[in-house]
């Protein structure tokens, strides 16, 4: 999922200098979390933008003017690194709505989060996705959604409240923050090309979307296979 811009060339502008940002982060420790390394610096922030990074770790640019900015925050030597990712959760499983799990997580660094709504999926059907989706927006932080791919887990040996096939998948992917499909656990359905698993799994990889794998202990013929079906992690 890519987040557009409003308008790139204030963005180039406030990175340049040539209009002052919203806000700039002084007296931090920049964490770079590729390398492992620690900078002392400042971050200027424009439209919910990071548009520049001010720390001179090399000696290489020691001229460079301070950020200006409309608003300041004084770190006063705290530890900045990106939000943490959490990949994979299922909301419901912490008896928990939405927003009362991001006011939960927020204060401990996770900022986006990857929700399967399977538990809601087999009680609710499409509805408890759509609310799932629904009490997730506008919140201060970045919730994204996969559409359940076992609704019911194994046909004809659990009850279920719902049942989809690809027409109610193919639905539900056209929801605003669904990024594509949650963990296939019915890989015994998927490695033997199951009808139902086929077109779901085909109706996602039409839209070019994401395929969560969920295959334990599955090895050698059968994971290749499973594989080639489409699963991607």
């Amino acid at each position: 999922m890519k987040i557009k811009t409003k308008n790139r060339k204030d963005l180039v502008e406030a990175a340049l200098g040539k209009r002052p940002c919203d806000l700039v982060i002084i007296n931090t420790q920049i964490v770079n979390v590729f390398t492992g390394e620690i900078y002392k610096g400042d971050v200027g922030i424009y439209d919910g933008y990071i548009v520049h990074i001010q720390c001179d770790p090399d000696g290489e640019n020691p001229c460079e003017k301070r950020l200006i900015g409309t608003h300041y925050c004084d770190a006063k030597g705290r530890y900045l690194l990106p939000g943490f990712i959490d990949a994979h959760a299922h909301i419901e499983s912490t008896m928990m709505t939405p927003r009362n799990l991001a006011q939960a997580v927020i204060p401990h660094g996770t900022t986006t989060m990857i929700t399967d709504p399977h538990e809601i999926a087999n009680v609710c059907g499409m509805e408890g996705v759509i609310y799932m989706h629904e009490c997730s927006l506008n919140l201060p932080m970045r919730q994204l959604i996969l559409v359940p791919s076992c609704v019911p887990a194994v046909p004809g040996l659990e009850n279920s409240g719902a049942d989809f096939s690809h027409k109610e998948v193919k639905s539900l992917l056209n929801l605003d923050r669904v990024i594509g499909l949650a963990e296939v656990m019915d890989f015994v359905g998927v490695i033997n090309n199951d009808e139902r698993m086929t077109s779901i799994l085909n109706a996602v990889d039409e839209k070019n979307m994401f395929i969560e794998g969920h295959a334990p202990n599955l090895t050698g013929r059968g994971l290749s296979a499973y594989l080639c079906a489409g699963p991607n992690s």
